[in-house]
């Protein structure tokens, strides 16, 4: 009876750890997020960027990265290229990111590849106390952005993982469809198209609006923590880095944006940090900072955005050419005057006759 049990422990014990085994093995060979090569016959899924990210900053070919938030989506890469001269551009942008994640993502990147320059959209709620530690964050596996390969059986051990291993194999390798991947990577524009409407954009200030009051709101975006945030995770990765060139822009969010933050007691904060940001990286020749924020040309035309931040591909585009002819480049002579202009804009702007038709 004994040797019986034994055999049918023994047994179970085989095939549990067998089984194991094989979903290890399935895994590597598949690689659905290419932590250890490129895709080579299958086309990759472009649903879980903070997985793929990191295999793409591991195993692909640039010299040039976009880093940032949903801010920077709706960018293209061969616009990139084309506008600001870098000759192969790798996307890798975080929506919803933490600034944490955002400089480990530019940091594996860094230490992959002969990086030359960075397109950096430098969003402040990156740096609030609504953007989680990344301990906290359990969508992002920062295990995959380190060189230590021992921890990598969180990955190959995934059942989630083993899922996207079997949905690859049913996307075949399509080159084409991989190189307009990478091209227009994480691009939202199509998916929201039909957002893109003074309706909609007032629905959602109208919701805004009403929580705007709220005292959390404020101490979310304690100067205090964005500049330590700033010290301590985004300026050592420049200061490592003073042989490429970093090109640093703010987003410009919509003017009803703007009041939100006016209203949430935090706009000074934003209007704060930024001059604190400026004069922290004017010393370093490698680096230029552009400011579109104050552009009321774009930032009242309420029709370029699907809410109150994120605007159209249109501006991406619009945005590239500006750099391009560094137009909006901050300096000592204007930094004030940029800060200036987007305070006044927002003090003046009249959110409650926008909410009752009046404008």
């Amino acid at each position: 009876m004994i040797k019986k049990y034994r055999y049918w422990v023994n047994l179970f014990v085989i095939i549990f750890f067998g089984g194991l085994g094989l979903i290890v093995i399935f895994n590597f060979i598949v690689d659905p997020f290419q932590q250890y090569r490129k895709a080579f016959f299958y086309t990759f899924d472009t649903e879980k960027p903070r997985y793929l990210n990191a295999g793409l900053a591991k195993n692909y070919d640039y010299d040039s990265v976009l880093i940032g938030s949903s801010m920077v989506e709706n960018f293209y890469a061969k616009d990139i290229e084309k506008y600001l001269g870098f000759k192969k551009v790798i996307k890798l942008a975080t929506r919803g990111g933490t600034i944490y994640e955002e400089m480990k993502t530019l940091e594996t990147a860094i230490n992959n590849q002969n990086v030359k320059n960075v397109l950096f959209g430098l969003d402040i709620y990156a740096f609030s106390l609504i953007a989680q530690p990344v301990e906290l964050n359990e969508k992002f596996p920062e295990y995959l952005y380190d060189d230590d390969i021992s921890n990598d059986i969180i990955y190959l051990l995934n059942f989630s993982v083993l899922k996207n291993s079997i949905e690859s194999l049913f996307k075949p390798y399509n080159k084409e469809k991989i190189n307009e991947n990478l091209n227009s990577l994480y691009s939202w524009q199509r998916e929201y198209s039909s957002s893109f409407t003074l309706e909609n954009y007032k629905l959602q200030l109208q919701s805004l609006y009403l929580i705007s009051k709220n005292p959390i709101s404020g101490k979310l975006f304690d100067l205090n923590s964005l500049k330590e945030k700033f010290d301590n995770v985004l300026l050592p990765i420049i200061k490592k880095n003073k042989d490429k060139n970093f090109y640093i822009f703010y987003p410009p969010y919509s003017v009803g944006q703007y009041k939100i933050m006016e209203l949430s007691n935090y706009f000074e904060n934003h209007l704060k940090f930024k001059k604190y940001i400026f004069n922290k990286l004017k010393k370093y020749k490698n680096i230029k900072i552009y400011d579109f924020q104050c552009v009321d040309k774009i930032t009242h035309d309420l029709k370029n955005y699907k809410d109150l931040a994120h605007y159209s591909e249109d501006i991406n585009l619009w945005m590239l050419k500006q750099i391009s002819n560094n137009n909006y480049l901050v300096t000592s002579k204007n930094v004030d005057i940029f800060i200036k202009k987007l305070n006044e804009q927002t003090k003046k702007y009249d959110i409650s006759g926008l909410l009752q038709n009046k404008n």
